[in-house]
Order: C-alpha cells, then structure tokens, then sequence
C-alpha cells in the first residue's frame, strides 16, 4: 500500500495541478491588466527596468514566455499571464504534496490502509483546491503581476524542507538545503515575501535534527530565525551592494581608476574568496585558510555591516572569524555546506545584474536608471519612496527637536554621482530629530499628512494628552496620541482592517469587491449567515437588489474557516511540532507583514495580494481538517472506508462553494478595457504630443500600449509624480521610438537630485497687484546666486517663487502655424494666459512643466490625463476637453448664460452689494436674455466686449470689466473631433458584453475617466450646437455601453436624462428617471432598517440618496413630466415613506 500511496499522490498532484491550470487558463485576462501589470509585462517583453525594487528574474522569465506570442505583439500579455497561471498551478501542486506529507503523519509510520489513504489523498485534494479557488491567490494567479510567481517560491521551499525531513540523516540530505537557499536567491529577483518561509524552515530543521526539543533550542532556533532574514536582506541584499559601492569609491576617487573598476575588483575578490572557501571546506586540515576565505566573502557580501555601528561590525566580524574556525576543525561539512548555501543565494541574487546592464543601455523604461551600484542601491533601498518607522519613531503631529533655536539633524542622507571622471557626493533629504515626549516604540501613526491624521483620529478614537510645547516664540498646547491610542489603531485597522477583513474574505465571505476605508456598504466580510452578518454590517435583508445580487457577493457560510480551524487544532494536538512550522508560516506571512509594512490609512487600492502565503498556510489547516474529521468519523463508525469518505465530501464542501461563488467575479476572459482604455489615451493625442499622467492606471497601460503593441509611439507619455527626479526628467530629454525628446530649456545642473526639488513661494508684496512675465520668474527661479535665495527655518538658502500671478504671451503666428486649433477657433486664440500659482510651493515636476511653458513654441501638442490636480498649475480655463484627454490651447470662449452667472454669484456675494445692484443684475439679466444671444458661445473676447457694449450701453457700462473679469469658461469643445473620437475612434474593451465582468477597478477607472461625463458634456455641445439626433446617437452609446447592472447609475445620469428630454427623447430621459430613482429609493430602504449604531456610519450616503431622487424628480418637473414625477413619488412611498417625506421638503426648483 505504501507504493501505491506513492503513485496515487504523484498522480492526484498532477490531477489538481491540471484542475487549477484549466480553471486559470480559463479566467485569464488576455491582455494587460490595471496597476502594476503593464509596467511588469512592457519591462518584461523588451527586459526594460521597472520601479524598485525591481523584479528581474520575474522578467526573464516573462521575457521567455512572451517569446511565445510569435510576431502577434498583441498576445504578448496573454503569455506573460500564463506564466503566472502556470506558477499559481504549480503552488497548488507543491501545497498538495505539502498537506498530504503533514496529513501522512498523522498515521503510525508504517501502515497505510485504504481508508487512511483515501483521508489522506482527500486531504490534499480538499486543501489545494481551496487554495485554488480562494479569492486573493485566484486573483493574481491570471494577471502579469509578480505575486503568483512569488507563491511559487514560497509553495516549492517549504515542499522541499518537508521533503528534506525524509532524507535528514542520510549522505547527501543538504542538497535540499543547498536547493532551497539556490531558490531563495532566485526569489529575490521576483519579490522578498518568500524570505518569510525562513523561520518555518529552521524550525522544521531544529526540530528534525535536536535529539531534545526545549525552551532555550526554540528561542535559539527564534533567534537564528530573524538573523538569517536580517542577513538576506540587510546582508546580502543591500550590504553587497553597499560594500562594492565602497570599493568602487576608493578605487576610481583615491586610486584614479575608470568608473566600474571598483565593481570589477569586488565581483574578483567575492568570487575568488567563495570558491577557495568550497574548496578548501572540502579538504583537512585547512581551518585556517577556510576561515579566512570564508569570512572575507562574508565581509563582501556586508554581513557584518548590517548593523550601522563600527564596534558591533567589528564584533560580527570576530564572531564569525571564530564560529567558521571551530566549526571548520571539526565539522568542515558543515563549513562546505554553509559556504554553497551562500554561494547559491549570490548566484540566484544576480539576476540584478541585468538590471544594471539593461540600465546601461538607456531602454525607454529605465526607473531610477541604476546602472552604478550608488544608483543600484537606492534602487534596492526603495528610497524614491521614502522611509516609515518601524520599531521607534514620532507621532504624526511631532514637532521637530531644536537646539540653539536650530532643527536638530538626524542624518543627511547623500549619494554619489559621476562628475568629470570622479563621484561627487549630492545631498539627497535630510532627516530630523523629534521632540521625544512625542515619540514612542512600535509607532503606527507616524504620516503628518492631513488625510491620513483624519483617519488616525477615527480609528484610534483619539482624544490624546495635552503637552505645551513651543511654536513661533508662543507656548500652545498639543495632544499627543497616547500608546493605548497607538495600539487601537494597530489592532483597529492595520490588523483588523488592513489583515482579518482579507482573511475572512477568503474563508468565510465577500460583501462585494469596492474598497473599503470602513463602513457597512463596501468590502467587508460576510459569513452569510444572516444573525452574524446583521449584527456587523446590518439588516441584509433590506439591501438593494444590485447588492444582492453583485457577482463578488461571495457567501461561503464559514464553513472554509470552521474546517480550518478544526485542521489547526488537531495538527497542534497530534503534531505539534509541524504546527509549529506551519504556524510560523502562516504568521510571517500575515501578521509580520502587517508589522513591516506599517501602512497608512486610506490606500490607493486593497492589499490582499501581500498576505496570499498566510491564507496559503491556513488552506494547510483546511486540508488537515479532513483528517480531523477523519479520525472523529472512524470512532463512530465500523466501516473504515466509510469515514474517509464522508471526510472528504463534507469538508469539500468549502472548495466547492468557494468555486461557485468565486468564479463570476474572478473570470477575467474576454475583457480588453485596460489596454483599450491606454490606446484611447493615446489616440486622443495629435502627433509628436506630450500626454501629462498622474497616477498607476493612467500611466502604466499606456506604456504597455507603447512598448509592446507599438500604439502610438509618436506620443510621449510624462508621468507627473515621476517628474519630481532627475533621473526621470533627464530621460525626458531622449527621443523615444517617434517621439522627439521633451523641449526643456533646463540643463541637468538645474534639477540634480538635491536641487529644486522644493522652491517655496514667498510673495513679494509688491507682486500681489500684478502679474510677471513667466520667463523672468523662471530666470530669477533657475538662478544660483545666493541673492535669488531665501534662508528657510533649517538654515538653509533655496530658491523660491517671489510671485503667484504669472503670464505667458502667446504668438498667435506660432499657434496657427502649428495647427493647435482648427481654423473655426482661430478667433478664440487669446493674446496672453495669466494663471495664478496653486500653494504656498512649486514642487519639481510642476517646475519642469512651468520651464516647458516658459518655452513653448506649440510645436508640440499638450495633454493632460486629469485636470483636477495642483500640476495643472492654475490653467484649467486653457484646458479642451478632446475626449480621454484635455489639450492646452491659448484660446478661451464665453457664454453669456455663464458669464451672468459668476456676475451675480460675485456681486450677490460682496456684503457691501446695495439694492440698487439688485435690481441692475435683475435688469441686465433681462436685457441679455432678450438679446438672443444668452446662450450661444461667443467665440473672441473683442466679440464679447462689442456685445456687451451694444446691449448695456452706457447706463450699465460699469458691469462690463466684471463680465470680462469672470466670463471665461474654458475653451469650446471640438464636436466634429470629441464625436468622432466617441463613436468611431475609441474601443471599449467588451465592457458592455454580458460575459464581461467589470469588477471595481475597472468601474472606479470608467468613474475617474469620467466616460459617462465624457458622453454627457459632447451631448450638451452638440444640443448647444441644435445637433439632436448626433446627441440622441452619443446618449444612446453611452446607455448601451454602461448600462446600470454592468457600470452602476451614479450622479452623471441626472445630466444624460436632461439631455435626453432636451433631444426631445423624453421616453429614454423617463426611463433614466425611474429606474434611477427606483436605485436610490431601495438604498433609502436599507438605510432606513438599519440600527441607530449602523445609521451613523451612512449619513452622508443617505443624504447623497435623497438629494438624486430630489434632482431627478426636479428634472421631470421642469420638462413637465407629471406622470413620471408621479411613479417616482409611488417608488419612493413603497421603499422609504420616511425619506419621501424629506425630499419632498427640497424641491430646487
């Protein structure tokens, strides 16, 4: 039996293996992925550098699998996802082969009887197959991202330390530890998260060889544990690097030597040194020499120096020179082993190599361009990032220590960079000391920005205690969060938010894939089990039908959870020992993550991703739980078959309902909205222009679109946050494919890291008045005099902005001559753009732009992504909306409508306005509303001013300047171009096919494009323009594309259903009205049911409720739809007679 044990796990492995591999394939996404995926598979496809830390072996192998897309740049992305299907299935093969190794041991050794074979196969199937289908690995397993590969190392070495255990007193059983550091060193090119299966791994190991397991070998093996990690990645990772970077100095700075000579005499001595160390390991009598040999190689790869501190350097050093010669007189094995474990992990660590030597190369992508080891480590050290506290640090509201009236300094943090033949040390930040009474051990709440602080106050319910301290020369009293505080919101949100809510997501259930940063309605964990679901996000039998039935509203009952648990206690009841190893992995894989990444509140996107080995480890407990069950059936019943049987039927129970669930909401097949989305970026833009991005989603696919499927190369996409480094504005500076280099007027001196990278504005009193040309501001800026510089509070001089009000002069001959406005808008082109600096700073990326306007010819066209940020500097009325896109223009139109708008708001608002100016707005509002000219776009300012003159004449002549002042409304929209752009141009990526899944990045990515606003402001044109029916085809579009159970109604729908009933569609328009109102009237439903505890967390989207049946119903009155008005009011009576009765009360008309 125990041979065909051997064969029916091989097989069944296989079985599951190809279960997982079809079931990926089968959900893959066949194109590029949001967030990170374009950046990893366009870095892959041409080996390009990505952001750091980097992943380069995750690259060469993707580089590989896309070789496979043949000359069809178009499956490029599909291949690089099937590597990380193929990883996610070999995970589920080693996680098999691990739970039925653990599962085997829960039997005599020895005996395998059939009923012990099936609980045990079954163990595994059971275990893996929730793996499998568990909702953050299924996630990443059919995307290009590095997490599935990642998996895979963590599945493979902890399989091999189990496989290990079988052959751990035979000749030759170290290979597996020589095997698993090899793939350790591998790991690291891919991500650090696997360098958390260490402590499992020694554990299994003392707990193997110790003859007598106690208290001081546990907290040694602890203790070596933490050390091993530390050595990687304070050692190894960033110490080798660290020292060659010494070598390198000293060697081209001291000696005289070319840049790289450093490197290459450290890359001689490390090698050198680690095979005389094999060597000489392998022979008697060499202590001395292995000694020597293996500790320089130690010194090299800066174990020793991973503690900062000379002495304690010096210290590691000894210790190691000792531990090495005692070992190697008597245990030279052991010695020989310890040298190729290091060896190998150096061999799998220099995948790096080809991000240094693709760096070198200058590809297109080259992020933090570390192609010398100064520049390789800040890439290693993730600084462009910045630090977080871990262990002791300030509070978010710390003031910074003075002495003497001066900011006390921490550390300045430096680099070196070349200069004539030499390195030159560049100041990179500084860092400061904080008063101590605000500064604690094991600090959580450490971001000062303004956001962040909110959410601390929130979810550590901060009340504080009261400390003066000094500020400005006055004594003022600030609350300093107390620990008990600081630990609420560790226990609060980053374990129970930021890790519990994702691990029950997994186990138990899913409200439905929005995010959350807390409340009831969005992301949270159900058991769907309604007593326990009420209780914490409330009544779930009043929720709306789009929430019932949203296909990521996964309910497992807690069955995955309960059986889990069931495997954890019994392993810890009947091995101890490898629950203690499986314990440790699911620990450091989940909350020591937790602990490291420190993470502030209101993140960008869910972090499930980061915890997948922990909810790995807890599928072994699953799988475990069949034996558990096993063994309690096999007391009751006198059929042993039978047990094993109903085992594995009842606990697969949770994989099945976690397939069923699951599948809706992670089948990616047929969906192309991420790389449609970059190519209608792209295609928005003329040619040779410059497209302004800011942020993942607006940035990565769009590189993907042009490194890989060669869309619109002509096009240079700038990335705004990558702007603020001067690595990334001096690669501005190269053409790229058919894109002409970035026409900066700036030399590299000007922008260096450590230059500029803040210029405070300081406005001159006497500039508050009037505007300066923006070429003299960016002189005086670019300046290096010390008489262009202001001393700051540190000490420090730096250049600064002496004025707000800027204005650029505009060649009209330039623009015209450079086709930037068609030929109808030539009128429009205005003589100068004044704008007014936003903030009390300029940071670097908004000064590049500010010297790319300085010089501007309009030779190349400019887009923005979003105009919504502080990059747009002030130019939003110069912004024309094209689509996808906004271009700068210099032109401007007016609407008289508007104009007498801002007039009235302005006038109406000054305390001082008399009734007399009242009655003049009422007047003139008539006078122009009679005109004929109210609503019809004025396309010059000359145009306007004659207009206002002829109608308001003398008698209202003093209103004139303020209608000039306040009318400018932004540039006309380009029908003709926007139309086209919509309904020929543009592809949506099968987001309206009923098989298509739009899941919440996608649909928060159509929300932030605007797409349904996209559609609404060209109907609004072309109704403007009395083009109907093209305004009734671009509505109908918009409908057809985004209908309310594929892309939910929000409040852009007010204005489609307005411009329907204005297109003279008034069925549609009533249909929108309704069905909308029907949406918000079971949300008011819901609200309503809940508990007083429950209510307080949704006041503001029951209130967002009522005001949008308030504005439809508004909407229906004014275009005299009684009937509709009447369904509604009935709709809303039947769902929520208490809100009826509120909306009735602000009618806004």
């Amino acid at each position: 039996m125990i041979k065909k044990y051997a064969l029916v796990n091989n097989i069944t492995g296989w079985f599951v293996f190809a279960i997982s591999t079809i079931v990926y394939l089968l959900t893959l996404e066949p194109t590029v992925s949001l967030w990170d995926c374009g950046e990893f598979i366009a870095t892959a496809y041409k080996l390009e550098v990505g952001h750091p830390p980097g992943a380069p072996f995750f690259l060469m192998l993707g580089r590989f699998f896309s070789i496979f897309a043949g000359d069809n740049v178009e499956l490029v992305a599909k291949m690089v996802n099937t590597m990380s299907a193929l990883s996610s299935s070999f995970t589920i093969l080693f996680l098999f082969w691990t739970i039925t190794r653990l599962a085997k041991k829960m039997f005599p050794e020895g005996e395998m009887t059939l009923a012990s074979l099936i609980g045990i196969i079954g163990s595994g199937l059971v275990g893996s197959l929730a793996y499998t289908f568990s909702d953050t690995f299924w996630f990443s397993a059919v995307e290009g991202e590095v997490y599935a590969l990642s998996s895979f190392f963590t599945a493979i070495v902890f399989w091999a330390i189990l496989k290990w255990e079988d052959y751990a007193f035979q000749e030759g059983s170290d290979k597996w530890l020589i095997l698993i550091a090899y793939l350790m060193g591998l790991s690291i090119g891919v991500h650090l998260l696997n360098l958390l299966a260490v402590p499992a791994i020694v554990f299994v190991y003392y707990f193997k060889k110790s003859k007598k397991i106690d208290r001081n070998g546990i907290l040694i093996s602890a203790g070596i544990s933490i050390v091993s990690i530390a050595f990687i990645m304070w050692g190894i990772i960033q110490g080798s690097i660290r020292v060659a970077s010494k070598l390198e100095l000293f060697f081209v700075n001291n000696i005289g030597m070319p840049y790289n000579s450093g490197l290459v005499i450290y890359l001689i001595l490390l090698v050198a040194s680690l095979c005389f160390a094999i060597y000489s390991s392998t022979k008697e009598n060499k202590a001395l020499p292995t000694t020597i040999a293996l500790t320089l190689a130690a010194i090299l790869v800066g174990i020793p120096f991973m503690s900062g501190g000379f002495f304690l350097s010096i210290l590691l050093i000894g210790g190691i020179a000792f531990g090495v010669y005692f070992l190697a007189l008597k245990h030279t094995h052991i010695v020989n082993t310890v040298a190729l474990i290091l060896t190998v992990i150096l061999i799998g660590y220099s995948s790096y190599a080809m991000i240094v030597i693709r760096s070198h190369a200058n590809p297109p992508m080259d992020e933090n361009n570390p192609e010398n080891v100064f520049t390789l480590l800040s890439y290693l050290n993730r600084e462009q990032y910045g630090d977080r506290p871990l262990m002791f640090g300030p509070y978010y509201n710390a003031p910074v220590a003075y002495e003497n009236g001066q900011p006390v300094i921490s550390e300045e943090k430096t680099t070196w960079v070349e200069d004539n033949g030499k390195y030159k040390e560049v100041k990179l930040s500084t860092d400061y000391e904080y008063d101590k009474r605000f500064t604690t051990i094991f600090p959580r709440m450490y971001s000062t920005q303004d956001h962040h602080i909110n959410e601390y106050k929130d979810w550590g319910k901060i009340k504080g205690k009261p400390i003066r301290i000094e500020e400005n020369g006055e004594t003022i009293v600030e609350k300093c969060p107390t620990f008990g505080e600081n630990l609420r919101f560790f226990f609060s949100y980053q374990i129970g938010h930021m890790y519990w809510r994702y691990f029950m997501w997994n186990f138990s259930g899913r409200q439905n894939d929005n995010q959350s940063h807390g409340g009831i309605t969005d992301g949270n964990w159900i058991s769907g089990i309604p007593f326990i679901d009420d209780m914490y996000i409330g009544n779930q039998d009043s929720i709306t039908d789009a929430a019932k039935n949203h296909p990521a509203r996964n309910k497992y009952y807690l069955l995955p959870f309960i059986f889990g648990m069931l495997g954890f206690f019994f392993q810890l009841k009947k091995n101890p020992k490898d629950f203690v190893s499986v314990l440790l992995l699911f620990f450091f894989t989940g909350i020591a993550i937790v602990i490291y990444l420190n993470q502030t509140p209101i993140q960008p996107r869910e972090r499930d991703y980061a915890y997948a080995g922990s909810f790995y480890a807890y599928t072994i407990w699953i799988g475990l739980g069949v034996i558990a069950v096993y063994k309690g059936l096999m007391e009751r019943l006198t059929k042993s078959a039978v047990a094993p049987v109903i085992s594995v039927a009842l606990v697969g129970i949770a994989p099945y309902l976690m397939a069923k669930d699951n599948w809706d909401d992670h089948d990616r097949s047929g969906r192309y909205t991420a790389r449609d989305f970059a190519a209608n970026y792209l295609e928005t833009c003329e040619p040779n222009a410059l497209i302004f991005t800011a942020g993942d989603n607006d940035t990565f696919p769009l590189w993907y679109a042009q490194e890989v499927e060669g869309i619109r190369t002509d096009v240079r996409v700038v990335c705004l946050p990558l702007l603020s480094t001067d690595w990334y504005s001096e690669q501005m500076l190269r053409k790229s494919y058919h894109s002409d280099p970035v026409p900066l007027t700036m030399t590299t001196d000007k922008f260096i890291q450590g230059t500029r990278d803040y210029c405070p504005v300081y406005e001159q009193e006497k500039f508050k008045t009037q505007y300066l040309p923006l070429k003299k501001v960016m002189e005086f800026v670019l300046d290096d005099s010390e008489q262009t510089k202001v001393k700051m509070a540190n000490g420090m001089n730096m250049n600064y902005f002496p004025a707000k009000n800027l204005i650029l002069p505009i060649n009209k001959a330039d623009v015209i001559k450079a086709n930037i406005l068609d030929s109808k808008f030539h009128e429009s082109i205005v003589d100068t753009i004044e704008f007014s600096l936003r903030g009390s700073y300029i940071l670097k990326n908004e000064l590049v732009i500010l010297d790319f306007l300085d010089d501007m010819d309009w030779s190349r066209p400019l887009y923005f992504t979003s105009i919504n940020s502080k990059e747009t500097m002030g130019l939003d009325n110069y912004f024309r909306f094209d689509g996808f896109a906004y271009k700068f223009v210099p032109a401007q139109s007016y609407l008289l409508s508007k104009s007498m708008d801002y007039v009235s708001k302005k006038v109406r608002g000054n305390e001082t306005t008399n009734v007399k100016e009242k009655n003049d707005l009422m007047e003139i509002t008539g006078i122009l509303k009679s005109s004929g000219k109210y609503n019809t776009v004025i396309q010059s300012r000359k145009e306007l001013k004659s207009l206002l003159t002829s109608l308001l004449q003398e008698r209202f002549a003093a209103y004139i300047p303020l209608f000039l002042k306040l009318s400018e409304n932004g540039v006309k929209m380009d029908t003709d171009l926007v139309y086209n752009n919509l309904m020929n141009k543009y592809k949506w990526g099968r987001m309206n096919e009923e098989n298509v899944y739009i899941d919440h990045f996608n649909d928060r990515t159509i929300r932030v494009i605007g797409i349904r606003n996209i559609f609404g402001e060209l109907a609004t044109a072309l109704i403007e323009e009395n083009k109907l029916d093209s305004a009734t085809k671009v509505l109908d579009k918009c409908m057809d594309l985004m209908p309310n159970h594929k892309v939910p109604y929000e409040v852009s729908m007010i204005q489609l259903a307005e411009m329907y009933y204005k297109a003279n569609q008034t069925a549609k328009a009533n249909k929108i009205i309704v069905d909308y109102s029907e949406v918000c009237a079971q949300e008011l439903r819901y609200y309503g049911s809940l508990s007083m505890k429950h209510k307080q967390l949704i006041s503001r989207e029951e209130q967002r409720a009522q005001y949008i049946i308030a504005a439809l119903l508004d909407k229906a009155r004014q275009f005299k739809q009684e009937e509709t008005v009447v369904e509604v009011e009935k709709l809303l009576q039947n769902y929520s007679p208490t809100s009826a009765e509120i909306i009735k009360q602000f009618r806004m008309n």
